[in-house]
């Protein structure tokens, strides 16, 4: 009888101890913070950013300094990277949450220290060393230690518009200038004290005999098209839309012999010149535009394209067969710092979004009102799920391209900032300006002139029935300065050069 009744104080005594701690474990796991991927320690100002976010967190936003001001509210990640602010020492990163009504819920912190060597020591040679190369091509061994971050290769020693290679690389391939010489390469390296070095190097180009100039439209006797590329290489138009693309005619074609061609080895296919058509592939429905580097980034809607092309957009359209696709890089909506990330629709909100806002990850548009499940949240601020957030009787998409709010009465004379933008490679001439501005391959905006006869349209043979003009204004950048003569990056097909877009 003593023993029928021990066992059930026992029982319960473990049982209240069991719960205790599960409880404890579930706590601990939803209690929100930020770590610092490592040690405590870090040699270079790039670190990964591990986040416990509340449970009710629909935003996030991270910054240097607890105050937060001026920094943009973006959907939550559990994993982020980050750059520390330059300078040796303790450095602290901050992460806010707030909830689906954007009430503030919580911020959490970590610290880090920050020891960047403090001697630059980089070093570089071309080709092994050799003094002569019969070839622009050249192969470049950069040689540095931890604490290096940025690193800038150029013919000259002017870095201003030289964007940084994507990552760090020892090897690296490389293009010297034109016609034989010697010739001098400039490599600029940056590490965490924001301290600079520039090194150069040089090497003698001797250019081969009975040379096809790099740029150069060839065809052969059997009569296929190709442009000749600054890697030596044909590379073929695979059909006569991308050819004109980038020709109005065929004026500046070379003829020559099948002998001839057989010197050359084939390159890869020119891709559709950025800015111009739109395209598709055969099997999908998504639809893209083309970017410099064979970069194609998705349209989000035909809201977004009609607020960038125009009613008669659809016209833009070309449709490529699906093998065609692996000549192009999709570049996507969201950033691509994240690990983990499920995005199966690519509308940019990952499946865990998705899943707290009620919205599909297998439908780019889940209430079918004509913005993505992205642009309501993240441009607009409506609801994915509700096709008439405001219940006004008019749809999202119709209140913004009708240019009056899908979440309230006002109406808006420009769209919002870090909302719509036109591709790198467009041409456009914003409404209340007078110039033509050309989104370059590093995101800055450049102009053209005000006419359609000066020397930026002429000399990069840039076509005026691809120039956009925009019914609203568009958020842009200042003019970076005018383009009077050749520019290769735009006048010539890119390819993606040490992740740098770079002349094919």
């Amino acid at each position: 009888m003593i023993k029928n009744q021990y066992f059930p104080y026992w029982f319960y005594t473990v049982l209240c101890l069991v719960g205790i701690f599960v409880v404890s474990v579930s706590v601990f796991a939803l209690t929100p913070r930020v770590l610092i991927v490592g040690d405590g320690i870090t040699k270079n100002r790039t670190v990964t950013l591990r986040i416990t976010p509340p449970t009710n967190a629909r935003q996030m936003r991270i910054s240097h300094v607890d105050g937060f001001d001026g920094i943009l509210w973006k959907s939550v990640r559990k994993s982020k990277r980050w750059k520390l602010t330059a300078g040796s020492g303790t450095k602290e990163v901050y992460v806010q949450f707030r909830d689906k009504r954007r009430v503030l819920i919580s911020a959490v912190k970590d610290d880090v220290e920050l020891k960047v060597p403090k001697v630059l020591e980089v070093d570089m040679t071309i080709n092994d060393e050799d003094e002569v190369t019969d070839s622009r091509y050249v192969s470049l061994d950069l040689i540095f230690a931890d604490g290096v971050e940025e690193i800038r290769i150029n013919n000259t020693r002017d870095f201003d518009d030289v964007e940084p290679l994507t990552t760090l690389q020892h090897d690296v391939r490389w293009i010297l200038t034109a016609e034989s010489g010697k010739k001098k390469v400039y490599v600029e390296f940056i590490d965490g004290n924001d301290k600079k070095k520039v090194i150069s190097e040089r090497i003698t180009y001797i250019q081969p005999d009975r040379f096809i100039p790099e740029g150069s439209l060839i065809k052969g006797q059997r009569g296929q098209l190709y442009y000749f590329g600054f890697d030596g290489r044909l590379h073929p138009f695979l059909r006569s839309s991308v050819y004109h693309s980038w020709y109005t005619d065929f004026s500046n074609v070379h003829v020559v012999s099948n002998a001839k061609l057989q010197e050359y080895q084939i390159g890869q296919p020119v891709g559709i010149r950025p800015g111009t058509w739109l395209i598709k592939f055969s099997s999908s429905p998504h639809i893209y535009s083309v970017e410099p580097g064979n970069y194609i980034r998705p349209i989000l809607s035909e809201v977004e394209a009609m607020l960038l092309f125009g009613e008669d957009w659809a016209r833009r359209i070309l449709v490529l067969s699906d093998p065609e696709r692996q000549f192009y890089t999709i570049r996507h909506v969201k950033g691509e710092d994240d690990d983990g990330v499920v995005d199966t629709d690519g509308d940019g909100i990952e499946k865990e979004d998705e899943e707290t806002w009620g919205s599909s990850d297998t439908d780019s548009d889940s209430d079918n009102d004509g913005l993505s499940d992205y642009e309501e949240i993240v441009y607009w601020f409506s609801d994915p799920i509700i096709s008439d957030t405001d219940e006004d009787g008019v749809s999202d998409g119709e209140e913004v391209l009708a240019f009056t709010s899908p979440v309230g009465s006002g109406t808006f004379t420009e769209l919002p900032s870090f909302t719509y933008r036109y591709p790198q490679g467009s041409v456009v001439r914003y409404p209340g300006e007078e110039i033509f501005s050309y989104h370059r391959f590093n995101g800055r905006r450049y102009s053209l002139g005000d006419s359609l006869s000066d020397k930026g349209f002429i000399t990069n043979n840039i076509f005026s029935r691809f120039i956009s003009t925009p019914s609203i204004p568009v958020p842009v950048s200042s003019v970076r300065s005018r383009i009077r003569r050749v520019a290769e990056d735009v006048l010539y097909p890119t390819i993606l050069l040490n992740g740098v877009v770079t002349p094919l």
